[in-house]
């Protein structure tokens, strides 16, 4: 299994701008790093370079595999001081196996930004500014858990917020991560959140539901997306492994908040600065149209997975639940509402976005299929005579693949049975 990567390098200075570079050495403002030599290994990749200042250099990898089965993305960092030193990277999944080997066949380095780092304070206000302006569903699930004033939201929001090379991109991922794991505190109640209005969905005993891993386990390897090995595969600890299907909704509703703040504060990216420094629509899109969205499918298709292996082998226990209408009312909701969100109401918010971002003319952006139909953001800079793309997968085979599997009847027939349970149940208690 080979792989490419590609290497991004960054620097914090104490203002914004833009600069150019060649392929073995980057500088702005008296920084300068030069490539002296560079040594691929099985397991990762280490160079040397030669400094003029002194400072923290931060390298983006973005790994993509050769048979697109696995993709990775992280950053490291380095102290630099003036003079000669050497710095490795290293693909810890390398060690796993022998046939995870590393080819370099173009070292691509691109020096995009000159970044500012804000301090925390700042960042964490902006947050809750944003929420408490354009996001009501996310500020009733923050005072559920805090104090309901803005120091108390203000300090769980905190618990979220890790430091970055441009603190302002920050923000969005920030956001989402403090809302989705807010929200976890309902499943604590076994309660659910509806529109601001809370829904009990008591537990049976734990006796009598399945470990989500006992169906998950045998999905097949081009099929386990990237959140199966945190949520759903064998030993898996999240609640959504062993708390079987209460778990699986639990995760699919915090996704859905969690990307949900990230849709409402759209409003926001003018006051943020995004028409100025357009890096944070581009990172905007990332958040809203690419890893958030897809756990939509994810979670949707594990749900749907649990309930047919529940209806096959236990069958009191799969009437239990499509008899509740508590069960009925919490799954068809956050469905419904997080399908309305992915597949109609981002894409069109999204397709402004980008056609205000290309009417200002100072980058190009787009979001176009490749020749295998995975779909990305294609960022186009132009500096002087050189043209520099910036591409972000934004649906990768395997997510396409279980948007493909939902479309099946066995699926979508058990969606109907849903409904039509709860539309008797509903004449029932008239």
């Amino acid at each position: 299994m080979k792989k490419q990567i590609c290497i991004f390098i960054f620097f914090i200075m104490a203002i914004s701008t833009t600069f150019s570079f060649s392929q073995t050495s980057v500088s702005t403002m008296g920084v300068n790093v030069r490539i002296v030599s560079d040594v691929t290994t099985a397991n990762g990749y280490t160079f040397t370079y030669d400094s003029q200042s002194t400072g923290t250099i931060y390298f983006y990898m973005n790994i993509t595999y050769k048979d697109d089965t696995k993709k990775a993305f992280k950053h490291v960092e380095n102290v630099i001081a003036p003079g000669k030193s050497s710095f490795s990277i290293i693909d810890e999944r390398a060690y796993a196996s022998s046939r995870l080997e590393m080819e370099i066949n173009s070292r691509n380095l691109e020096l995009s930004e000159v970044f500012v780092s804000l301090p925390s304070s700042t960042v964490v206000h902006d947050i809750n500014y944003a929420l408490k302006k354009y996001s009501p569903s996310s500020i009733y699930i923050l005072n559920s858990i805090s104090n309901a004033s803005d120091a108390g939201r203000e300090e769980q929001i905190k618990l979220y917020y890790h430091p970055s090379i441009n603190d302002k991109l920050e923000l969005f991922s920030t956001l989402a991560t403090a809302v989705h794991e807010s929200t976890h505190v309902f499943w604590r109640e076994e309660t659910f959140l509806l529109d601001n209005e809370k829904i009990i969905l008591p537990r049976a005993s734990r006796n009598l539901w399945p470990k989500t891993e006992y169906v998950t386990s045998q999905i097949a390897e081009n099929m386990r997306s990237r959140r199966w090995i945190t949520y759903v595969s064998p030993g898996a600890t999240t609640s959504a492994n062993p708390n079987g299907i209460y778990g699986l909704l639990d995760e699919f509703q915090a996704y859905y908040y969690g990307l949900k703040a990230v849709y409402d504060c759209y409003p926001y990216l003018q006051e943020y600065g995004a028409y100025e420094d357009t890096i944070i629509a581009y990172w905007y899109i990332i958040h809203l149209y690419g890893d958030l969205l897809q756990s939509y499918y994810e979670f949707k298709w594990w749900i749907l997975l649990y309930m047919e292996n529940i209806k096959n082998n236990y069958p009191q226990l799969y009437k239990q639940f499509i008899e509740s209408r508590e069960f009925l009312t919490v799954f068809l909701y956050f469905n419904d509402h997080f399908e309305n969100l992915v597949e109609v109401l981002i894409p069109d918010r999204v397709n402004i976005l980008v056609t205000e971002m290309n009417r200002l003319g100072k980058e190009t952006f787009s979001i176009m299929n490749d020749s295998k139909g995975e779909l990305y953001l294609y960022r186009q800079i132009v500096v002087g005579s050189i043209t520099y793309v910036n591409k972000i997968n934004l649906r990768d085979k395997v997510i396409l693949s279980i948007i493909d599997e939902l479309k099946k009847d066995k699926y979508t027939g058990m969606i109907i049975e849903f409904r039509k349970k709860q539309e008797k149940i509903s004449k029932r208690r008239r």
